[in-house]
């Protein structure tokens, strides 16, 4: 089964601190492969950055002023008219509105306006507009709340004083009067508040809509940031997945990031994974405008020994195993998608079926015309070796197994990075002096679709 935790380590070796990066750097990780969503295709989109200023929190920053413009060609002199008739209406009332009746008189000239066009400009969803009306009417219900608390108190302070005053009254005609100058006193503490009341909601109403679309705007850039940092990661994904490959191809326990250039042949590294070796480098050690330290060097290298222990536990193909090496490498956009084991092994069952007792005959050959793994090569190697007849024929290990490499096997890899790959795998547990001289790379496509696939084995093997 496929150990998923060390395929990620792959995806976890570069660490990016995301940084007010260059255009260079850029450029360059937009041509690297973009992995989203289990899918990797080659880099083919510009990655263009937003410039935002962010707090010490890391938040972005909406100025003043883009929130003052905005807020004036969203609403302007209408919103302005609408709140002043508000305003006039209470101040000529006799009572204050109840907060029903304010809610009531500011749903249709102010609220609904303020969450259509938030709902409109912004592209919000029903709940997030819901949520926008929803706080539009809590900010007047505190306003409210607020403002009838401290009348109350107020009120309650007017009725203590005279309270004492009436008390202290020697006549009937003095506690009538002062009576009469708790009411006079009680009303013009309602008038006062009533006048707060009206200037707190216009304010509150003034100043809502700058606080909701700077809310927005901070959400609409936080949301650009995500973007632009979930399309690096993407292509940096893109690029981890890609090392596997180089390893099965290249790799040994002395391949570091710091020398990791030095292993790779420029045309395969660039076929591969979309950038130069020398924009490689750049990401790695940096430039005149840029520090580099794109990677980080500990995980990178760690990763490479992990993976290489793998491939040295899983090397042996004669060992009867569930899992090979190439569960541990991603597929990617290019031709390195590799046939899973269970369906190799699944397709030799189905020659010896139809085939019985193929694997008996010495001199029968057999020819992968695109190799991608090795795996299929391998399998038949394993059950000529193993097959009984063949052990008679030729009764050393190394004999047998030299003979079925150097004349019963042949395989075409397309590409230079598959043919190590495949070639890597398949020579991997055997001694160097079993020649390789019967896989060889050539893209047998072009033949394929010209009938010449014939014409072109006998090129490379009509002497076998």
């Amino acid at each position: 089964m496929l150990n998923v935790a060390l395929c990620l380590i792959f995806y976890l070796i570069i660490l990016l601190v995301f940084f007010r990066a260059t255009q260079t750097v850029l450029d360059i990780l937009s041509e690297l492969p973009e992995a989203s969503q289990g899918k990797v295709v080659m880099g083919n989109d510009d990655i263009d950055i937003v410039d935002v200023d962010l707090d010490d929190d890391d938040n972005p920053i909406v100025s003043d002023e883009i929130v003052i413009n905005k807020q004036e060609a969203l609403f302007g002199d209408k919103l302005r008219s609408s709140i002043a008739n508000i305003e006039n209406t209470i101040r000529n009332e006799d009572l204050k509105p109840t907060l029903e009746d304010m809610l009531s008189r500011v749903t249709a000239p102010v609220i609904t306006p303020i969450v259509q066009e938030m709902q409109e400009t912004y592209g919000l969803k029903n709940r997030a507009a819901q949520r926008i009306e929803k706080d539009i009417k809590d900010a007047i219900k505190t306003v409210a709340e607020e403002n009838d608390k401290a009348q109350n108190v107020a009120i309650a302070h007017k009725e203590a004083e005279y309270k004492e005053k009436i008390e202290a009254a020697t006549s009937e005609e003095e506690k009538i009067a002062i009576e009469n100058e708790r009411e006079e006193a009680i009303s013009a503490v309602k008038v006062d508040y009533k006048d707060k009341f009206t200037k707190d909601i216009s304010t509150t109403l003034h100043e809502l809509p700058k606080q909701i679309i700077k809310q927005q705007e901070v959400e609409a850039l936080q949301n650009r940031i995500n973007s632009d940092e979930e399309k690096i990661r993407c292509h940096l994904r893109g690029f981890a997945r890609t090392i596997p490959s180089f390893l099965m191809a290249y790799g040994d326990e002395q391949l570091t990031l710091d020398n990791f250039d030095t292993y790779v042949d420029e045309d395969v590294f660039h076929e591969v994974t979309g950038i130069t070796l020398d924009q490689f480098r750049y990401l790695r050690d940096g430039g005149d405008d840029f520090n580099g330290h794109l990677f980080d060097a500990p995980t990178f290298n760690e990763a490479i020994l992990e993976f290489l222990r793998k491939k040295a536990e899983l090397a042996n193909y004669f060992e009867d195993k569930k899992e090979d090496i190439f569960d541990y490498i991603p597929p990617q956009q290019t031709n390195q998608i590799f046939t899973p084991k269970k369906v190799v092994k699944r397709m030799v069952d189905e020659l010896e079926k139809e085939n019985p007792n193929i694997f008996d005959d010495s001199t029968k050959t057999y020819i992968d015309l695109y190799m991608k793994s090795g795996l299929y090569i391998a399998e038949l190697v394993k059950r000529l070796y193993n097959n009984e007849s063949m052990k008679q024929q030729f009764p050393d290990d190394v004999a047998r197994l030299k003979h079925i490499l150097e004349n019963q096997v042949y395989g075409f890899a397309p590409s230079a990075i598959i043919y190590r790959i495949a070639t890597n795998f398949i020579f991997g547990p055997i001694s160097d002096d079993v020649s390789r001289k019967n896989f060889v790379q050539e893209d047998t496509i072009p033949y394929a679709k010209e009938g010449r696939i014939q014409d072109l084995v006998e090129l490379y093997f009509e002497e076998n």
